[in-house]
């Protein structure tokens, strides 16, 4: 039982205890961020929007360059053309094998003039268009490239026509600085199908094409086996051998693909279709074929380039140009000299020829000697050919619009990734800087209910 004193002390010590003042510990403001959600709502969506739009506009047409285009039609009925300037290097010239032209008139090397000049991917062999001001770049893993300026060290022969091309392709593609050289072989390309068909491998290895018929049907052809000279017919397959033509090192066909000349010595032998000798013409030691189109359009004449030999570059310089007749009874268009550069392309009509001299090509008048510029090709061409068969038919013309045709796959595929990786760190930043830039809200606890 609870006395009364107990009573009291218990009193009097909660009076004591209520008494004693005790502060609790303050809480801590507590600073929150609350993003604008207006903000990001009027600045972020339509942000959002913009760069979708803008990544379309930059990205699709990159897209569409990696896209090929089918064989354009025929167009053999046209007259060809020639522009009277080549266009200038382009790293961005489209491959054939994506967008490819019905014929050539042109084939040739092209160099860039930046640092990284020599290497693989930087040169181009470049094919004209003969009905407009398209240029198309053979694949970097096809092409060969020569550094020689004998005119008769050719890595591609482009048919009178210009439909087809042979060359020497690539077989792999090893480090472009790295020695030796990458194994290649010879092969005909259809310019209108991409088609490839490789020389025949009897009686062994290709050395060089010598000559393409005029129909670019047929093409003659010397091999490193005893110097043999053999005539392929890629529509119906087969291969001839010549031996008369044993050891030739150019030849010519005939307009009407009948008869083919060829040089061995000192002597242009004129052969029939079966391979006999119809005819021996004496030349000088020093004269050869004026290249693959020496024979005259109306079949009547063989042009002769007459050469002197320059023991301070090791190389056999043009000196002039002769005309020899074919029925052996002489009485051609008189001697024609020639520059030191001259490379001779073909007849444009009986009473011209046409050459190129490095950088321009020039028709030159048989009867006077008279040059006349065709068209400027520019100092970074090298290797040029025309097509021979079209030149009688050309029409000179001022540039046009420079049709290079879609992107090459790996320059639009980088434009393509670039253009998207900016986007979505543009996307990025804007967006972080937005969010940061949101409403401080800090809560005092004094206030808290």
């Amino acid at each position: 039982m609870t006395t009364d004193l107990e009573r009291r002390l218990r009193a009097g010590l909660r009076e004591y205890v209520e008494a004693v003042p005790v502060m609790p510990p303050p809480l801590p403001s507590v600073a929150v961020v609350r993003p604008r959600s207006g903000r990001v709502r009027r600045i972020g969506l339509p942000l959002l929007a913009a760069a979708a739009v803008i990544a379309a506009l930059a990205i699709v047409p990159a897209g569409l360059t990696l896209r090929g285009s089918g064989p354009r039609p025929s167009t053999g009925g046209e007259r060809p053309t020639l522009p009277s300037r080549f266009a200038p290097y382009s790293f961005l010239t489209g491959e054939l094998d994506r967008a490819p032209i019905s014929r050539a008139v042109a084939v040739y090397e092209q160099r860039s003039n930046n640092v990284f000049d020599g290497w693989y991917d930087d040169d181009q062999v470049v094919l004209l268009d003969a009905d407009s001001d398209r240029y198309r770049s053979l694949s970097p893993g096809d092409a060969v490239f020569t550094s020689s300026p004998d005119f008769r060290d050719r890595l591609w022969y482009l048919s009178p026509d210009g439909r087809r091309l042979a060359f020497y392709r690539s077989v792999d593609r090893p480090n472009p600085l790295a020695r030796p050289d990458p194994p290649a072989v010879w092969v005909v390309l259809d310019l209108a199908t991409g088609s490839r068909q490789p020389f025949p491998s009897d009686p062994g290895p290709v050395d060089r094409p010598l000559a393409w018929s005029a129909d670019g049907r047929r093409i003659a052809y010397r091999t490193y086996s005893e110097s043999q000279v053999m005539v392929w017919d890629l529509e119906a397959g087969w291969v001839d051998l010549l031996p008369e033509a044993r050891g030739a090192f150019e030849a010519s066909f005939s307009p009407d693909g009948r008869r083919i000349a060829v040089r061995v010595g000192a002597e242009i032998r004129v052969l029939d279709d079966t391979g006999s000798v119809l005819r021996r013409l004496p030349v000088g030691p020093r004269d050869i074929l004026a290249g693959p189109a020496a024979w005259s359009p109306d079949g009547t004449v063989l042009a002769v380039e007459r050469l002197r030999a320059d023991p301070e570059v090791g190389l056999n310089i043009p000196l002039a140009l002769r005309f020899v007749r074919v029925d052996g009874t002489g009485g051609g268009p008189a001697e024609v000299a020639l520059d030191e550069y001259d490379q001779p392309q073909g007849w444009r009509g009986n009473g011209a020829f046409v050459v190129w001299d490095r950088a321009r090509l020039v028709e030159v008048s048989l009867a006077t000697g008279a040059r006349t510029t065709l068209a400027e090709t520019g100092d970074e061409v090298f290797g040029l050919q025309v097509a021979s068969g079209l030149l009688g038919d050309l029409v000179v013309r001022a540039p046009g619009n420079i049709d290079r045709g879609p992107w090459p796959t790996r320059y639009a595929a980088l434009l393509a990734l670039t253009m998207a990786l900016v986007v979505m760190l543009g996307v990025v930043a804007v967006l972080r800087w937005t969010i940061h830039r949101g409403d401080i809200d800090v809560f005092d606890p004094d206030i808290l209910p």
